[in-house]
This record gives structure tokens, C-alpha cells and sequence, in this order.
């Protein structure tokens, strides 16, 4: 009699038993059976399949069902190890029997053919120790692996070899009987590498033949990589890691802007190929290939970008490259031409003896099942599969040009033939008839988290209940084209060209797959760890009861699906809204019942366009509703869900409500309401928020100027690794200050119409990919090209900052604190970025220090997307319109260039004061000077015309500001010019290391800090005029400290005090400068007046060192000094008394300039 079931799951490996677990929970009624072959369960990890020393490439966390842990009090596993074949056998045992289906495992039962069942399903032949018979089933699920097939060569004369000849995949059946002094291992997969340490563990020499028609050894990596040694099977399941990847379903993941930028552009694509080589050559830097000849051989041939499952780790308990430098394992890169008796003749020549040849030679593509149905891929023609293959060909590489140059293999790359199913699992044909799927995939370490979700979206769309399914034949065949075909394009060297081969897409496939079934993707706790925390299995605990309790919600309720429901609910959010704006605006009074709901919504959408034509909307939202009808009163437009812990309220009960703010907002819960009563007092926003915001907006400003200091204080270094010659070594620092010079007015301008915000969003985003471009530069002008973009990126937040904290933050301690440490960022990150620049440079390396500031950046950026306010001017012109006609673009041009030519001019005289005889720069000079000369008249003349004048002459006549101007521009030029020339006395006089020169800065940044803090609260207790005047007269002893030091003379006599006492000025004269400006000009004139402001200081900067070194090396050249160190000493004496009379201006310039200035921080309410 035929047995009959209602599913039947063919293989118990991890995707096997993952797709029974899911099946059991979906639907537990189900006759259920599970076919394997094996004695045992657990597929690669089965008893039959186990030898001496077999590990797992995972460590423990990475390699365990989600619902399921290895607790090591059970299994003996210790976190950070790797996990014993031994142990993964029974691991899946026990689970397959915790979840009650290891009695429903049928073993040592082949399948050898599978057929149609007419409309009833399939029918299966299988082999077991009862003999051959044939079952049927409703469902089948194929999860035999798809490498389960050995590739075996075929050697001449193999007959005659005399000795063992065996596929690696039956090494632990013939390990026991092998008793060999000498063996030969074929390949170079990490199977081999396996094989070879396990021999040598037993007392043979091992040659490792790897053919050099292949793709070359294996890339093995240390569990441990970068230099922070993060676990390797984990930083590839972290989110921003996968970014790196392109994958036509990357998308998924829900951050699209970023994937399209990184392999979409140019810059992108430098990016990604610089991030592959940073990882590549850390990774082979770390095994230390060229330390020793036979390594080298094993040296991978291609970029880790492009090997796919070739990618491996280390799990050895000894050091398996040791062997090889034994000469116990002995590396030949040839083939097997021919055997002999007990010999293996290569095709070099040479002659091997050994006692046996294991071949780790790869798998076929093909499955041991047949199916009686000649096609289970397309239905179409050799021909029409063709030409869907090139079109989907030439869409792959129109979405990634990068993948277009292809690595040059040793071996021919075969047409690509894959497995074409629908998201990796169902053949096109099946898709509609929901009875067959086939459960597996390569990846390197994501297979646990692959498996479960796989095997749940099997069990989902057996079942007739996946969310997400295309409806026509074509959406399905050209998705299973892109999908497939990628794979030839991505992973040349892996398996891309056959088979599902996913090692760094695994998360955002299983996010696709997710989404299929209406799951959440973004499982962690805050956006920070979203982006940064690995994606554990543990993180996937629960997805079946999550989905069911879905989808029960969406079962029928009183005939009409839930889902249904909810999309109407969402229409009466929106009518109800638009009534209440229209009531708002016509004295409109309105109520609606469910059945009035869906006229009225086609009704009133002419009337409610109108309104909102004359209407600013808001983000707020309130919706009252009774049992029987809802209504509305004061609401506007929702352009955010509804908040789902608003309480609902009647009509009567809204209207007899005095507080406007209550009835135009949401309620919260009462926990959330104290603690917003208490967080606002008056800020407008949460605590939280502006916390959030003073940390944003102060970090980049932090970040801006480290980016500085990390330069300088690693420049020789990094000139070193990129090649930069001697006459470009400033140009690094000399074009960053160019391009922000050039352009902080015009953004200014631009961001007091489009926005503060999004002008500032843009900016930051930019700056940290521009950061990360100059970590990943390998040429000199590469770091000279992102640093000038780099400048011109932040020129774009600079001005914007003012304009935000006082959009943010009403008069008083908030603002004060704000715009203190705002201003504390610029100094502290400049110091800080000396003191981390030499830590880097002599630890390991000045780019990770980059590459730490483009990580902190991005947080920072992602953050202001929710926590900055949308500063802009309402206006009824289109802001295209209004760019045209309401900027001074003439003026603006006229500003940049003059500005742009002077900093040039500038940088020129700051490498050598002769430079400034050079006739092009005379001539720079001359018409930026001319340039300069004509602006105020320019403005002059838009203003009697009433055009838009960039700055107007009346912006200096307000006597506070343009004293702050002044001042910061003097301040900001002594502050360069003491930094710069510290550093060059720490490290080309007293001789000290770039780490040494950085610790020594530490007090400058320790008092950064303090004085920053001290000033946001006396600000609303002390006259400006007192501050600037004690400040500038505290930071006026510094430069005579280091004028007069003794060189050699103990640290903390001079030196310490010149660094504690330097930053007291710039960095309360930053905090005042602010809130005068803050205070002197409306919202709508803050990003021009910001923008003006941080030109002066930029300016101060560039001024402040071409001057002072200019000053010193003339000094230098003229002192008549032979001793090297003495001459640079005096001219950097000269330097530092040229800033003690520019820090002595400033004193004059806030006694004078701030006469009238007040205490600019007192609350206002």
C-alpha cells in the first residue's frame, strides 16, 4: 500500500529541519514525514560525516537556531569558540527532537525519482533498508544541500594507482582505515585545508596539489580581523557591512539612498573598491603570506570582493600555516597529469610518491534526485532563456558598473546555467501552484539565520499565506533572471554562476524574505545598533509566533479581511483630517459614520485642495471618536502615522477642552506626559531632544577640525603611504580651508531659502563619505581631491548651525549651553585630532582614524534626520524659483572667487614666503584684492535696486557683530598659528614622536573642555564685554611662554602652561560670537550671518598661518644659525611673538567693540 502524507521534507540537514520546525508550528495538523539518506541527522554535521578535530567556521552565537540556543552548560561550547563536529551532530538532534518531529525522520531513505501525482501533488520513489517503493504527498520540500554531489576528477591510468582514491566528502568513512606515512590533497578549498591538517595530526607529510586552472587557495581569515579584532562571522551580518555588497535585493534592508550612492556613483564606487582592498589586504597582512616562500603559494588570487563561499576561518587548535613552514605540508601549485603505482606524476613533471590522493575538487551543481519532468526552471526555449539571460545581464550591470570588470580567472568562465527559481526556492512554475520548494544556500556564516527564515517562508507559502507574491508570469521570470544571473557577475570565483551563493547578502535576503511574509526587519533596540550590531540568530528568536499572531489579526472578521479594514481606517484618518482643516478654515462642521466614510473621501477632495493651498500644514494630529461615529475638532493633515497610544476622546469632550495644544495634539500616556511636562519648562521640546541636538550639531563642528589635527599631526606619515611629494605636503590642509573659504556664503545663502536643515543633513551625509574617501585615498591627489570635498561638505553645516540651535532653543541656559558647546567642538577637535593623529600613526595606522570619524558622523547624521527642526521662511514661491531670484548670485560669485584666490595666494606663501614673487601669484593677488575692493559697492547697488544683496553694507553697521568678527578673526589666527608651531617645536626641535608631540596637547584639550562648560553658565550671569576682555587677556600669556622656552626645558615650566592657557579665548569668544549673532539678526537673515561669521574665522586660519610661517621662515633663513634646530627655534620664536600681538589686538578690540554688549545669554520668556 502507497503511504501518503500531507508534506514530505527530503534531507534533515540545517535547512531541513529548520523547514520541518516551521512546517510543524504553521500547521501542526499536517502529516508530516522527513526523508534522509543518512544514518543520522544533521546533514554535513551527520554521525557518518564526522572525523578527528571537525569544526564549525562559526563560533558559538552565529551558529545555533534562533529558538534554540547552544547553552553551553548543555554543550560544553564557551563563547568565542568554535563549535566541535561532535557537538553540532547532537546539537540538531536534540532538536529535532525538543520540537517533536525526530520520530517522523525516516533514515537511510534515498529518493530516487519525483514525479507528478496528477492534480494531487507528487510522487516520490525512495530506497530504504525495507527495498524501493513509492509515497505521495500533497507538499514536497527538497533540502538535500545544494553541494552534496562530488566533482570527482578522472585521472589517467587511475586503475593502475594501487592505493586510496576518494572525494574529501568521504574522508571520515575512510579516515579510520587509513594508516598513510605520505598523502597527496587536490585542491584548494577549505576542505582540503581541513583534510591536509588532519593527516599531518596524524603523523603524515601531506603535498597539497592546487590546480592553476582554478581559482586559486582558499581565502582563510583569523576569526578575529581589523584592528579592533571583531569576530569575523559576525562583522558579516552586521547592516552597514552588507552595504558594501551589490545585490539587486540590497534594498530590501530600507536604506536604498545609501546602496545607490555607494554603488550607483562614481565616488561610491571608489568607496566600496577601497573598503574591499582595506579588508583584503588586512586580512592578508594578518596570515603573513609573504613571511615565508611556500606560504606565499598560498596567497589568494583574487580580491575577497569577488570568492563568495570562498571565503573561510580559521578553526584549527593549532596553527595550521605553521605546518607549511615545517615543510610538513608541502604547497604545488599544479595538476594531477597521470597516475602510477603509489605515485602521482604532475604536469610540471614532477613525481610524487604517496600512500593516497584525497580530492577536495568542489561539487556538481546537480542533484542525486531526479525528477521525471524534463524542466523544473523556465518554461521557454534555449533561445528565449537566452535572451532573457542578456537582458538581465545588461540590467545588472547598468545597476552596478562595478561588476563590469571582471577578475581574470585561470579557467574559462562557464555560461551560466543556475538553478533558476523564484527568491532562490521556487521553480517559476510552482510559484502559482504552491507545492514544491527546494530549502538551501552557500554562505560562509549566515546559515543558521538562512535556514530558520527560509524555512519559514517555505511553510508560509505551502500554506497558502505569504503576503508578498507576484501575480503575473512576467513580474516572475524577470525576478528570477536578475536574481539569478547576478550571481555570475558577483562571484566569479564562487559558485555565483550555479547556485544561490550568498555570503555577504545573507542579511538583506533574509530581510526580503521577511518582508514577504509581513515581518519586521529592524529587530534592535535603537538605530545605532541597527546600523552597528551584528544580526545574531538569537535576533530572529520567535519569527513563527510573531507571524502567526499576524496573521490571525488578518483572518476574517465578520466577512471582511482585516487587511481590508486597515486600509480603509487609514482612508478615514485621512477624511477626517481634511475635515478638520476644512472646518478649521470654512467654520465647516461635520460628522460621519463608517458608511459616509468612503463618499465623503471621494467628495471632498477638490474643496480640501484648495485649503491646503492657503493652509501651512502642521505635523500634528488628534482624531475623537465615539463607538458609533467619529469626528473631529482642530485637526490638520496627518503627515505621520497615527501615534498608537493616543487616547481617543468624544466631540463634546474635545470641545469643552480650553487647551488648544491638547486638542491639536496627541495625547500620551501618563508616564510620557510628566516626563514632558517636566523635560519642557518652557524649551518646547523633550530633554532628550535637545540633548540630541546640542550633541549633533556640536559633533560635526568636533569633527570638522579633528579631521585637521589627525592631518597634521600625520601628515609626513601619510605623505609617506600615498606618495605625496614634498611641494604638495600642505595641499591637503591648504584646500580643504580653500573650498570652505570659497563656499561657506553661498550655502549660507542658499540654506536661508531651501531650509537650515536639509542644507545641513546634505552637508554632514556628504562629509562622511568624503571622511571615509580620504581614510580609503592611495594616491596623493586622491587625499588632496576628497579633502578639497571635504571642505566643501562642511561648508554646508558651518553656517547652518546658528540658524538651527536658535530655531531650537528660546533666550536663555538651553541656548547658552548650546552654543557653548558648539563652540567647544571646533578647538577640541582639533586638538583632540593631534592627539588621536599620533596615536593612530604609530599604533595601527592614520586611516583608521578616518575611518572612526566617518563611523561617528554617520550616527551623528542619521540622528539630525529626526532630532534638527525644519528651519525655513514660508513663502509662496517655489524654492527653485526662489534660488533664482532671491539669492545674490553675482555677489556671491565676485565674494568666492576673490576669497578662493586670496586663500590660495595664501597657502602658496604659507609653504615658502618667496613664493609670493611668483608672478601668478602677484597677479592672484592683485584681482582678488580688486575683487574684495568692488563687493561693497556691488552691494551697495542691489540694495537702492531692492535685489538680494549677499551682505549687506548694513549687516556691520550692528557695532557687536562686527567686533566679534574681528576679534574671531585675530583669535582664530593666533589659535592656528600656536598650534601649528607647538607641534613642529614638539616634534622637529625637542625631536619627540608624533604620539609623544600628541600627548602633550592633552591639557590644551582637558581646558577645551572646561572653559567651554564654564561659559554656558556664567553667559547669562556676565557681561559679554567682561568675558571676551578676561579671556582674550588669559590667552594672551600662552604665545610669550613658548617665545621664550628654553629648548630642552622641562615640559611642565612653558610648554604645559601655553596649552592650558591657549584655548580660553577662541573658545568663549566662539560662544559669545554666536549668541550676539543669535540675538542681533531675525531667523530668516541667521544662516547668512552665521555663514559670514564662520568665513572670518576659516579666513582667520588660513591668514593667521601663512602669515606666521611665513614670518618664521624668513626668520630662519636670515638667522645666520648653522645648527639646524636653533634656526627653525628662531624663527618659531618670531611666529609666536607675531601671535602675542595679534591675541594683545583682540583684547583692544572686545574692550572697545563690546562696550554696550550686555548679557546676551539671560532667559527670555
Amino acid at each position: 500500500m502507497t503511504r501518503s502524507y500531507d508534506v514530505v521534507v527530503v534531507g534533515a540537514g540545517w535547512f531541513g529541519l529548520a523547514a520541518a520546525k516551521a512546517i510543524r508550528q504553521i500547521s501542526p495538523h499536517a502529516n508530516l514525514a522527513i526523508l534522509e539518506s543518512a544514518e543520522s541527522c544533521g546533514g554535513t554535521w551527520s554521525k557518518n560525516r564526522l572525523y578527528p578535530g571537525l569544526k564549525s567556521n562559526n563560533m558559538k552565537g552565529t551558529y545555533e537556531f534562533p529558538d534554540f540556543p547552544m547553552v553551553e552548560k548543555t554543550y560544553g561550547v564557551k563563547p568565542n569558540s568554535h563549535i566541535p563536529g561532535t557537538v553540532l551532530h547532537r546539537y540538531l538532534t536534540d532538536f529535532a527532537k525538543h520540537y517533536d518531529f525526530h520520530d517522523r525522520i525516516q533514515f537511510n531513505t534515498s529518493v530516487n525519482l519525483v514525479e507528478r501525482n496528477g492534480d494531487a501533488g507528487w510522487r516520490v520513489s525512495v530506497t530504504s533498508p525495507e527495498g524501493t517503493e513509492s509515497i505521495t504527498t500533497e507538499r514536497l520540500v527538497l533540502a538535500t544541500g545544494l553541494t552534496s554531489t562530488p566533482n570527482m576528477p578522472q585521472y589517467k591510468n587511475a586503475d593502475k594507482f594501487g592505493a586510496p582514491l576518494f572525494h574529501a566528502k568521504d574522508f571520515c568513512k575512510e579516515a579510520p582505515n587509513l594508516n598513510v606515512k605520505k598523502a597527496i590533497v587536490v585542491g584548494g578549498a577549505k576542505s582540503a585545508f581541513d583534510v591536509a591538517y588532519a593527516l599531518v595530526q596524524d603523523g603524515a607529510t601531506v603535498d597539497l596539489v592546487v590546480r592553476p586552472t582554478g581559482n586559486g587557495p582558499v581565502w582563510i581569515a583569523p576569526p578575529f580581523v581589523t584592528p579592533l579584532k571583531k569576530r569575523l562571522d559576525q562583522l558579516l551580518n552586521i547592516r552597514w557591512m552588507t552595504w558594501f555588497s551589490p545585490c539587486p535585493w540590497g534594498q530590501e534592508d530600507g536604506f536604498p539612498a545609501v546602496r545607490n550612492f555607494l554603488h550607483g556613483t562614481s565616488v561610491g564606487r571608489f568607496l566600496v573598491s577601497n573598503f574591499w582592498k582595506a579588508l583584503s589586504n588586512d586580512v592578508t597582512g594578518a596570515i603573513g603570506y609573504d613571511s615565508h616562500p611556500e606560504l606565499a603559494k598560498l596567497k589568494p588570487w583574487h580580491s575577497a570582493f569577488w570568492i563568495g563561499s570562498g571565503l573561510s576561518i580559521l578553526n584549527y587548535d593549532s596553527p595550521l600555516f605553521d605546518l607549511v613552514k615545517q615543510g610538513k605540508i608541502r604547497v604545488h601549485i599544479d595538476d594531477i597529469e597521470s597516475l602510477e603505482p603509489n605515485r602521482a606524476v604532475l604536469a610540471s613533471g614532477n613525481v610524487i610518491d604517496t600512500d593516497a590522493i584525497i580530492c577536495s575538487t568542489g561539487w556538481k551543481k546537480e542533484s542525486t534526485i531526479k525528477f521525471a519532468e524534463d524542466e523544473l526552471g523556465l518554461p521557454y526555449s534555449t533561445e528565449k532563456r537566452r535572451s532573457l539571460a542578456q537582458a538581465a545581464d545588461e540590467k545588472v550591470l547598468s545597476l552596478y558598473p562595478s561588476l563590469k570588470k571582471q577578475p581574470e580567472l585561470n579557467v574559462k568562465p562557464k555560461e551560466a546555467n543556475p538553478l533558476r527559481y523564484y527568491r532562490f526556492m521556487i521553480p517559476s512554475g510552482m510559484v502559482k501552484t504552491r507545492d514544491l520548494a527546494f530549502a538551501g544556500m552557500i554562505s560562509t556564516v549566515s546559515t543558521a539565520t538562512c535556514a530558520t527564515i527560509q524555512g519559514h517562508w517555505i511553510a508560509a507559502f505551502l500554506a497558502g499565506k505569504i503576503d508578498r507574491i507576484p501575480t503575473s508570469d512576467k513580474e516572475i521570470t524577470d525576478e528570477i533572471m536578475l536574481h539569478t544571473q547576478w550571481g555570475k557577475w558577483r562571484y566569479p570565483c564562487g559558485y555565483g554562476a550555479d547556485l544561490p551563493d550568498l555570503v555577504f547578502e545573507g542579511l538583506p535576503y533574509c530581510n526580503m524574505l521577511m518582508k514577504d511574509m509581513g515581518l519586521e526587519t529592524h529587530r534592535k533596540g535603537s538605530r545605532f545598533q541597527e546600523l552597528t550590531s551584528p544580526y545574531l540568530p538569537a535576533d530572529f528568536k520567535g519569527l513563527v509566533e510573531e507571524w502567526k499572531e499576524k496573521h490571525e489579526a488578518t483572518e476574517e472578521i465578520n466577512g471582511v479581511e482585516v487587511e481590508q479594514l486597515a486600509g480603509a481606517l487609514k482612508k478615514a484618518q485621512c477624511v477626517l483630517a481634511a475635515l478638520a482643516l476644512l472646518e478649521e478654515a470654512g467654520h465647516l462642521s461635520f460628522s460621519a459614520d463608517a458608511n459616509s466614510l468612503d463618499y465623503a473621501f471621494r467628495q471632498i477632495t477638490s474643496l480640501f485642495v484648495g485649503v491646503v493651498q492657503q493652509r501651512r500644514m502642521d505635523r500634528s494630529f488628534d482624531i475623537t471618536t465615539d463607538t458609533g461615529a467619529a469626528s473631529i475638532h482642530g485637526g490638520i493633515i496627518p503627515l505621520e502615522p497615527l501615534n498608537p497610544k493616543a487616547k481617543l476622546r468624544t466631540a463634546n469632550q474635545a470641545s469643552t477642552n480650553n487647551d488648544s495644544d491638547a486638542q491639536l495634539n496627541p495625547p500620551v500616556p501618563e508616564e510620557e506626559n510628566a516626563s514632558s511636562a517636566q523635560d519642557s519648562n518652557g524649551l518646547g521640546i523633550s530633554k532628550t531632544r535637545g540633548v540630541i541636538v546640542i550633541v549633533t550639531l556640536a559633533g560635526i563642528s568636533f569633527l570638522n577640525t579633528m579631521g585637521s589635527g589627525i592631518l597634521i599631526a600625520a601628515l609626513p606619515k601619510i605623505a609617506d603611504d600615498v606618495g605625496l611629494s614634498e611641494n604638495l605636503i600642505l595641499w591637503p590642509a591648504a584646500v580643504y580651508a580653500l573650498a570652505a573659504g570659497c563656499l561657506l556664503l553661498i550655502f549660507g545663502a542658499i540654506a536661508d531659502v531651501v531650509g537650515a536643515k536639509l542644507m545641513w543633513v546634505t552637508g554632514s551625509f556628504l562629509f562622511v563619505a568624503f571622511t571615509l574617501a580620504v581614510g580609503l585615498a592611495q594616491t596623493g591627489i586622491q587625499v588632496i581631491l576628497f579633502r578639497t570635498l571635504l571642505g566643501a561638505s562642511i561648508s554646508m553645516c558651518l553656517p547652518t548651525a546658528v540658524s538651527l540651535i536658535a530655531n531650537t532653543f528660546p533666550k536663555g541656559p538651553w541656548r547658552n549651553v548650546a552654543f557653548a558647546i558648539n563652540g567647544m567642538g571646533s578647538p577640541l577637535g582639533y586638538a583632540l585630532g593631534l592627539v588621536l593623529g599620533g596615536i593612530f600613526t604609530d599604533t595601527i595606522g592614520w586611516r583608521w582614524a578616518y575611518y572612526m570619524s566617518a563611523i561617528i558622523n554617520f550616527c551623528l547624521s542619521t540622528g539630525a534626520i529626526w532630532s534638527l527642526p525644519s528651519v525655513y521662511t514660508p513663502s509662496e514661491r517655489k524654492w527653485t524659483t526662489r534660488l533664482m531670484h532671491e539669492i545674490d548670485w553675482v555677489g556671491a560669485t565676485t565674494m568666492s572667487v576673490a576669497l578662493g584666490m586670496l586663500l590660495y595666494v595664501l597657502a602658496m606663501i604659507s609653504s615658502s614666503y618667496k613664493r609670493l614673487d611668483d608672478p601668478q601669484n602677484i597677479a592672484l593677488l592683485t584681482v582678488a584684492i580688486i575683487l574684495l575692493a568692488a563687493f561693497p559697492f556691488w552691494m551697495d547697488y542691489q540694495v537702492k535696486r531692492g535685489k538680494p544683496a549677499l551682505i549687506p553694507n548694513s549687516l556691520w553697521k550692528n557695532r557687536s557683530f562686527t567686533s566679534v568678527c574681528i576679534a574671531v578673526f585675530l583669535c582664530w589666527a593666533s589659535l592656528n598659528g600656536i598650534e601649528y608651531f607647538t607641534t613642529l617645536y614638539f616634534q622637529k626641535v625637542e625631536g619627540l614622536s608624533a604620539l609623544e608631540s600628541s600627548l602633550r596637547f592633552l591639557p590644551h584639550v582637558i581646558m577645551g573642555v572646561a572653559v567651554n562648560i564654564i561659559t554656558g553658565f556664567l553667559i547669562a550671569k556676565v557681561k559679554v564685554r567682561t568675558l571676551a576682555v578676561v579671556s582674550a587677556l588669559v590667552t594672551m600669556v600662552a604665545a610669550p611662554l613658548m617665545a621664550t622656552v628654553d629648548v630642552g626645558e622641562n615640559y611642565w615650566l612653558a610648554p604645559f602652561w601655553a596649552m592650558f592657557l591657549s584655548p580660553v579665548n577662541p573658545d568663549v569668544l566662539f560662544t559669545v560670537s554666536n549668541l550676539v549673532i543669535s540675538d542681533a539678526y531675525p531667523p530668516e537673515m541667521q544662516s547668512l550671518a552665521g555663514g559670514v561669521f564662520n568665513e572670518v574665522a576659516q579666513f582667520g586660519n588660513s591668514v593667521g598661518l601663512a602669515i606666521t610661517a611665513a614670518i618664521a621662515a624668513s626668520v630662519t633663513e636670515h638667522s645666520n644659525i648653522t645648527e639646524r634646530q636653533e634656526a627653525l627655534m628662531k624663527g618659531y620664536r618670531a611666529a609666536f611673538w607675531a601671535i602675542f600681538a595679534s591675541c594683545s589686538t583682540v583684547t583692544i578690540v572686545v574692550w572697545l567693540g563690546l562696550k554696550k554688549g550686555g548679557i546676551v545669554g539671560r532667559k527670555q520668556d
